[in-house]
Parts: structure tokens; sequence; C-alpha cells
């Protein structure tokens, strides 16, 4: 996304939309954005996305209030697949020609690929030009975008794994009504829930087929683990 683009953007919230941004040039204008008269104006912007989750309302509802805020700018709100896979997918073959949006959703699970070879843009550079304050995203989930001495992706629809627990089954193992501190009282916990209910399993992770290696973080980490240090793979 080039700089005309994100200070558009960038005028009001709706910037918060923006979680990988497009390097190199729209589908309308080499200058980012449809061009209305040749003098780079931005008219028209792109965005591509999933719609993670149940999204796609709200989408449409910071798009109405960024086009009301600027009427001379329509974004349009493609569907780019049904999932992240999807969509990278779109995204990497429109790579090869100038088809690109001017914004597209990405998963924070592998978003590093297009900016380790430079196809998002350095969000950094553009929000200092743009006047933007980085510091009203929450830090800890910007902080994930972080490559190369600058951040390539702004947080959106991030995703927020929840412990779900079984009141009945504690309160007959005799724990209390709370989710665990640590992993340590969670061990300790599952032999008293298994003491307490042999045919019950004391603990499950979820779909361990497409994201379990994201999850699994947190203990990993708590433990002294990591899966790698900077390009050394543990």
């Amino acid at each position: 996304m080039l700089r005309r683009t994100f200070l558009a953007l960038a005028t009001t919230a709706a910037s918060a939309t923006t979680l990988a941004a497009c390097a190199g040039t729209s589908s309308t204008n080499p200058q980012g954005g449809k061009d209305k008269g040749g003098d780079g104006e931005v008219t028209e912007l792109t965005w591509w996305s999933n719609h993670p989750g149940t999204s796609k309302d709200i989408e449409k509802e910071i798009i109405s209030r960024f086009e009301k805020e600027n009427p001379d700018i329509k974004v349009n709100l493609v569907d780019a697949g049904k999932n992240y896979e999807e969509a990278a997918q779109k995204f990497n073959a429109a790579l090869t020609g100038q088809d690109l949006p001017d914004i597209v959703v990405l998963s924070d699970v592998w978003w590093y690929n297009f900016a380790i070879n430079s196809q998002i843009a350095n969000v950094d550079d553009l929000a200092k030009e743009a006047g933007i304050d980085l510091s009203t995203y929450v830090q800890p989930l910007y902080e994930d975008y972080n490559y190369d001495g600058g951040h390539f992706a702004l947080p959106f629809a991030r995703s927020t794994p929840l412990f779900y627990y079984n009141k009945d089954a504690w309160k007959k193992a005799g724990l209390p009504d709370r989710g665990p501190k640590s992993w340590d009282e969670m061990d300790e916990w599952s032999k008293k829930l298994a003491a307490a209910d042999s045919k019950m399993k004391p603990f499950g992770w979820g779909d361990a087929v497409d994201y379990l290696g994201w999850i699994f973080q947190g203990p990993l980490w708590s433990k002294g683990g990591a899966y790698s240090d900077e390009w050394d793979l543990k």
C-alpha cells in the first residue's frame, strides 16, 4: 500500500481494518487507489477479506463510517475466500500481476511470509508520515508484526483462545470454581479430575489439525521452551 492510499485510510479509525497492507500497485492505479483526473487523488480502495468469524457486518459498518467521513472515497469489500488460507492463496496469485488489493486480511500465524518477501508495507513508516498514534493498538498484538526493524501489519479480528471447564466435574473433584492459574496447577488438578471420574478425560486441546502449534505456544513459553530463537529453530 503506497503512501497516498494509507493517508486516505488513516483519516479515521477505519485504519484498524488494515491487518496487512499490500505493497506495489493497486488494481486501478499504480499510485494506490483509483485515480480521479490523473492527479493521484485516491477515490477508491479495495479491501480483500475472508470476514474472520462473523465480522462481515462489522466490516460493512466500518466502511460505512469511513465513507461517511470521506465521501469522495469508495471502499470495495471483496470476498477473498472462506478462510485465511484461501485469502492468502488469492493474494499470492495476484502478486504475479497488477490486480492487487489496497488492504488484505492475512492470518497472524504466517503473515511474515509476505513481509520477508517485501510484498506488504512497513506500517511504521506509513503511520509516521500520516501522524497515526500506533500506541492506541493493543501493544502485544501489534508487536506480533515486528520484523526487521518495522511492523508489517495492524491487528484486526484477532482470535482469542478461551478456556472452558465443566463446573460439575470441578465440584465433584473438590476444585475451586475458576480456571487454573498456571499449567502446573492444571497438572495437579488433572489428577484430581481423573480420580473423581475415571471415564472423563481431565483436559483436551482444541482442533489439532490446523492451529494447535499456535495455541500450544503458551504452555511451551511458560516452561522456558521455544519454537525458535530468531531464525534458529529449536
